[in-house]
Order: structure tokens, then C-alpha cells, then sequence
């Protein structure tokens, strides 16, 4: 007789849905908006991303990006879900690079 679960890790079936929008206000900044729901068994939630993208020169790029939502679990209850990011990039003719 087993008495542990031996599909206690299994992820089952779980899907995701994406809808965003991405804007491009000139050459230099674009503004995009996504939204993702995740169902399944185990985790499940409703993320909104939002961003702006900035270059700043023909090699060098930025953008910032925030983050917010639910994340449910059944084991660890609801998690609030608030990331905010910053990053840059690099791009030469031979090597593109970011952080």
C-alpha cells in the first residue's frame, strides 16, 4: 500500500491566455499592455504588464517595465504579484547584448 501521493508534483493540464497591444508613438518609444490568465491544476492567476521601450541612440536601448496580479495556489493561498523592472541593452554590428 502507498501511502504517499507519487503525483504530487505532476503539473497536469494547465493553459495560459495572452492579450496585449503594443503602440508605437514615434521611432524612439513604443508603449505595449498585456494581460495573462493561467488555469490549471495547481497554480492559477491574472497578471497585467504594462511597459514603455526607449531607444536612445542607434546602439543603446532602455525600458521599464511593471507588473501586477494574483498568483492562487492551492498549497501556499494567494500571492500578490507587484514586479517592477528596468532594463538596457546594447547593439553593435556584430554582438547585441542586454541587462
Amino acid at each position: 500500500m502507498e501511502t504517499q501521493h507519487p503525483d504530487q508534483l505532476y503539473r497536469g493540464r494547465f493553459g495560459t491566455l495572452l492579450v496585449g497591444s503594443r503602440s508605437k508613438l514615434n521611432d524612439r518609444v513604443s508603449l505595449y499592455e498585456e494581460t495573462r490568465r493561467t488555469t490549471g491544476y495547481g497554480q492559477a492567476g491574472l497578471l497585467h504588464a504594462f511597459g514603455v521601450d526607449l531607444v536612445l541612440t542607434e546602439r543603446w536601448s532602455t525600458g521599464l517595465k511593471m507588473e501586477t496580479g494574483t498568483i492562487s495556489d492551492p498549497l501556499n493561498g494567494d500571492i500578490k504579484r507587484r514586479v517592477v523592472a528596468l532594463s538596457m541593452g546594447h547593439n553593435a554590428t556584430v554582438l547585441a547584448s542586454s541587462l
